[in-house]
């Protein structure tokens, strides 16, 4: 966990070049995934 960090809790998820942030409490993604890859991270 980063402490500096502002905003809701969340974390980041890498895979290859592709980058995104998923907010815990309301799931709200931010940034591409491809979609596979997307429903491991979701589940």
């Amino acid at each position: 966990m980063f402490y500096r960090e502002h905003g809701p809790a969340h974390f980041h998820a890498v895979y290859g070049e592709f980058d995104m942030t998923v907010e815990i409490e309301s799931g709200i993604v931010t940034g591409k995934f491809p979609k596979r890859a997307l429903t491991h991270v979701l589940e």
